[in-house]
């Protein structure tokens, strides 16, 4: 179960940076349509978003977060242990069986094929990073991504 707040934002932005996520879950969260444009492009959501699409169970005010949270462990601690135990373990089995193991095992060889090589963006990225520090690489790399909403906004 995921509790958000409402500041949060979710993706997975490791394509940005010419890696890969390291455990490929988001097909099996969201549709394949709202999977791809996340993975793809590095793109991050709202929490709203993230909750019609079913990514997250709950979305609330930050400083009710730690209420909630607690709320649906309280709740899920009053059913006999044994009951969460193999209803956990049926939920995980039916999607181990729909394909989840193999395609995160999959993943990770794509992930490591990635990794291994070295990219035009990795490189700048990482001369940045090295000459300049960790916040000017990132700030150079979400340069990029800001002038393709300038470009497209007229």
């Amino acid at each position: 179960m995921t509790i958000a707040s409402e500041e949060c934002r979710f993706g997975e932005p490791e394509i940005r940076f010419a890696t890969g996520s390291p455990a490929l879950i988001m097909p099996w969260v969201v549709p394949m349509k709202i999977a791809k444009e996340l993975l793809l492009s590095g793109l991050l959501i709202r929490q709203r978003p993230a909750y019609e699409i079913g990514m997250v169970n709950e979305v609330v005010p930050r400083d009710q977060l730690e209420r909630r949270t607690r709320y649906h462990a309280l709740l899920i601690s009053k059913v006999a242990p044994l009951a969460v135990q193999l209803a956990k373990e049926a939920i995980n089995r039916t999607y181990e069986i729909r394909g989840l193991w193999p395609s995160v095992l999959n993943n990770n060889n794509l992930v490591a094929i990635l990794d291994g090589s070295e990219t035009e963006e990795q490189t700048m990225f990482n001369k940045i990073r090295d000459e300049q520090g960790l916040k000017a690489a990132l700030a150079w790399r979400e340069a990029q991504f800001r002038e393709v909403e300038e470009q497209t906004r007229n």
